[in-house]
């Protein structure tokens, strides 16, 4: 199939370049990437810019034009919906849910670069329980930071790192923070993927990746397809966050069969390899769906809808995260 990628950033471009990188490093090669996308079979859209709630995107002629070939992938937070495609955060506004597909944190800035699927699985016997090192930026996290690291003989190692800035961290500070979450994980039965700021966490995928059971407390996410998830992957309540010592110690026998589960659901669904055909296997499934109404239909209204609708919860997100500080 032929592909086209349309970066509409003018400056910055990250997520057209990573993309184009999957298709050339996929195997097998089944598309075709063209600069023309008058001659593509599928238009992907990246690095969709948000100014003017995606003025650039809302005057490109071709998602009028060929409304069921355009979609996008997009990994960052709060997405508007405006075209069908996979969403690292699924939209809030359910109508028309079928128009969308979870995916994963891929662009390399966005990883670990130590993180492998070819490191050694860890090892049977590790000194932690669980391991959790972030920063607090949610309820939940907030309330995870708070546990003891010892409970009944056992030991977890639990740290706020606020104090390190992921994006702007550079040098020999930079290398040991990555090296020591590296190691932190692999020392622990379970990996503690609590949501943040949003509901996905590039830690469920860099967990699968070292061979660690994840372990998910945020309320509402919804994964990519492919993986059997419940298989290796433990889901927790948010409210339920202040028991993880006990849930855990109680399912500590489980955790190594796990991890090794989880690391073969990576190879096998979000290998490097497979990533790109994986991206054109959901955005052709999207497609063959069928909908309640053509996808160009009423297309002004409707995305003015879903604008109104998206920067309203923004709004009420925005007060709930205000009074949630002062009861803090």
């Amino acid at each position: 199939m032929r592909v086209a990628i349309i970066s509409l950033a003018k400056v910055g471009q990250q997520d057209g370049p990573a993309l184009r990188a999957l298709h050339a490093r996929s195997q097998p090669r089944l598309h075709e990437l063209t600069e023309n996308p008058a001659e593509a079979e599928l238009v992907i859209f990246t690095d969709l810019e948000s100014g003017g709630h995606y003025r650039s995107l809302r005057d490109n002629p071709l998602p009028k034009q060929r409304p069921e070939d355009c979609f996008t992938v997009y990994h960052w937070h709060e997405p508007y919906g405006l075209l069908p495609g996979i969403y690292t955060e699924t939209p809030r506004l359910r109508l028309g849910a079928g128009r969308y597909r979870a995916g994963l944190y891929w662009p390399p800035h966005h990883t670990n670069p130590l993180v492998s699927p070819q490191l050694p699985l860890p090892a049977a016997e590790r000194p932690w329980l669980f391991s959790f090192l972030g920063r607090d930026s949610h309820p939940v996290r907030k309330t995870i930071l708070r546990l003891p690291q010892v409970w009944q003989g056992k030991r977890a190692l639990i740290e706020d790192t606020g104090a390190y800035d992921h994006w702007k961290t550079t040098g020999e500070e930079r290398e040991h923070a990555l090296k020591r979450y590296i190691e932190s994980a692999r020392d622990a039965y379970f990996g503690i993927c609590p949501r943040g700021l949003r509901k996905p966490s590039i830690r469920l995928f860099e967990m699968m990746q070292l061979g660690v059971c994840p372990v998910v407390l945020a309320d509402g996410y919804v994964y990519p397809e492919g993986p059997r998830w419940g298989e290796f992957c433990i889901q927790i309540p948010e409210r339920d966050a202040g028991r993880l010592w006990e849930i855990l110690a109680d399912r500590e026998t489980e955790a190594v069969e796990k991890g090794r589960l989880a690391r073969e659901a990576w190879l096998q669904w979000f290998a490097e390899e497979r990533q790109f055909n994986y991206v054109i296997d959901r955005l052709l499934a999207i497609r063959a769906r069928k909908p309640h109404w053509p996808e160009g239909w009423l297309r002004g209204l409707r995305w003015s809808l879903r604008i109104r609708f998206t920067d309203t919860l923004l709004r009420v997100d925005h007060i709930r995260e205000k009074l949630a500080r002062r009861r803090a």
